[in-house]
């Protein structure tokens, strides 16, 4: 009812389907013939040069004829099986040609999405460690409020010089095996300009010895300082900008 140049007759008769130049995956040309109606794979094997199976369909009558789609198979043209196909005895009918399904790349294809979990973790720690010096300069006011006693008020202007160093260690602690450590630094130095106002009260004792106790507030603002590895983004924020305290202790005068 046709021709194809995929299928040709041998010497007793039966069809043959030529294979497709396409190279099957292992398992790969299985799936596809799950999508023919009523085949059956019969056995796979590898063979010269690609994975073929051998499929059979189960049959109601001699008459049946293989599903029809020629979006699906290499050779468009599935007939009718011929009369060569079929072994005629003279008390049975049976089935014995052998079909070789290949389809082309234009196939329907199966989206399989796999995942997989363990016990594996990961971890991290960080550190800062820095440095930071203070530069005040501005006028301070001093009040005698008897003879022993004082109060003194100061404002003016900062600067900070501040070095931070801020390091990042990484572990992996797989399920079985060593863990897998790694650590990454970075180093930041900056010079930020601010504001301080301090207050204080004094008790002479003697002409040279006292006791003092205040408060102190000083901005100097604020910077990020970032380590960047492979696979993450670490960040922190040294904050200068709103230090506040107390101190007291005791004076003494040369």
């Amino acid at each position: 009812e046709g021709s194809c140049e995929h299928v040709e007759t041998d010497g007793q008769g039966a069809l043959v389907y030529k294979r497709y130049c396409h190279v099957y995956r292992r398992g790969e040309i299985e799936d596809i013939c799950s999508y023919v109606p009523g085949a059956v794979v019969v056995d796979s094997s590898w063979d010269k040069g690609n994975w073929v199976v051998e499929i059979r369909k189960a049959l109601t009558s001699v008459e049946d004829t293989l599903p029809i789609n020629p979006h699906k198979y290499a050779c468009p043209e599935f007939v009718k099986r011929a009369e060569a196909a079929v072994l005629k005895t003279a008390n049975a009918v049976t089935d014995a040609s052998v079909l070789r399904v290949v389809m082309p790349d234009n196939r329907a294809t199966k989206k399989v999405t796999t995942s997989a979990t363990d016990d594996s973790s990961v971890s991290n720690r960080w550190k800062l460690k820095g440095a930071y010096y203070t530069f005040r300069a501005g006028p301070t006011l001093q009040l005698s409020l008897t003879n022993r006693f004082k109060a003194t008020l100061g404002i003016g202007a900062a600067v900070v010089y501040s070095g931070s160093s801020y390091t990042v260690t990484q572990t992996l602690t797989p399920p079985a095996g060593v863990e897998i450590t790694d650590t990454s630094s970075s180093e930041a130095y900056k010079l930020l300009p601010g504001y301080f106002a301090d207050a204080s009260l004094q008790f002479d004792l003697t002409e040279r010895t006292g006791f003092y106790a205040g408060a102190v507030f000083q901005s100097a603002g604020s910077y990020t300082q970032a380590v960047d590895t492979d696979n993450a983004h670490y960040a922190t924020k040294i904050d200068l900008a709103n230090m506040s305290g107390f101190r007291a202790g005791l004076s003494y005068r040369f």
